[in-house]
């Protein structure tokens, strides 16, 4: 009986305590590397998949904008309807792209939100489709720039 207790002391000591803290330790690391691990490769996708078809939205409001502020006066608007959804590709954008790049979305999208048509301010609606044509060429050099990455 004295062997069985001795044995059971052994099994139960210190060095179990040890071994099993340290296994604990490590499993905690491996899994915060994986979830890092796999919310990098999420994004990774997302990036992948939603940019581009952003991208081509923000090109057509760029065209469209470029297009009715010829006619500014008749289509003030349109001018208006298609600035509210470029405010909302942006947004969408905004969470999908690189921090340099997010800085730019954000400056771009108070730039929209201050924009005021009622004042039929065109250097203001220029200033604008200037800062989407900047984007979109910073966001076509990304694009390219990962797929030489992969």
């Amino acid at each position: 009986m004295n062997l069985l207790n001795d044995l059971w002391a052994f099994v139960t000591g210190p060095i179990y305590a040890i071994i099993g803290s340290t296994a604990s330790l490590v499993s905690l690391a491996i899994t915060i590397w994986v979830l890092i691990n796999v919310r990098n490769i999420k994004s990774h996708y997302v990036r992948a998949i939603r940019v581009p078809d952003l991208l081509k939205k923000l090109k057509t409001h760029t065209r469209l904008l470029s297009e009715l502020m010829n006619d500014y006066g008749v289509s003030r608007d349109q001018i208006r309807r298609e600035i509210a959804q470029c405010e909302v590709t942006l947004r969408s954008l905004h969470g999908k792209i690189d921090s340099q790049s997010r800085k730019e979305i954000s400056s771009l999208i108070k730039t929209v939100q201050s924009y005021d048509w009622r004042a039929q301010d065109r250097d203001a609606l220029y200033n604008i489709l200037i800062g989407l044509e900047k984007l979109e060429t910073r966001i076509a050099l990304l694009k390219q720039d990962s797929e030489v990455e992969r």
